[in-house]
């Protein structure tokens, strides 16, 4: 375990996409010796938690910076439109309208970045 976490902080993941590993019978690994079902909850958790810490790092080193953003979504009750920047980080701007399949240039700051 220690080693997969060596290994997502040495390699700086911008998104860790993590879940619980759950034995599938018919399998090599379904043989093997199973894991305690707290200790896997327990590291879900800590890579989630490594998972934002690192997130929260790669986003940083694009405040400042204008980004082209590709819109995809607008929810008219918050008045905000949602998209993605060609690496991916998600982006809101207020618009009293739809912004769906534009393309529009971004400040990328603690105001602009969507969670």
């Amino acid at each position: 375990w220690q080693e997969t976490v060596n290994f997502v902080r040495k390699c700086e993941f911008a998104e860790i996409h993590c879940f619980a590993y759950s034995s599938r019978k018919g399998t090599v690994a379904a043989k093997m010796k199973q894991v305690d079902s707290a200790i896997k909850d327990e590291r879900s958790h800590e890579l989630l938690a490594i998972s934002r810490e690192l997130r929260d790092k790669y986003e940083a080193k694009f405040y400042g910076q204008e980004m082209e953003v590709l819109f995809e979504d607008y929810d008219a009750k918050s008045g905000y439109a949602y998209g993605h920047t060609k690496n991916y980080l998600l982006v809101k701007k207020k618009s009293d309208h739809s912004l769906q399949k534009t393309f529009d240039t971004v400040l990328y700051d603690e105001n602009s970045k969507a969670d």
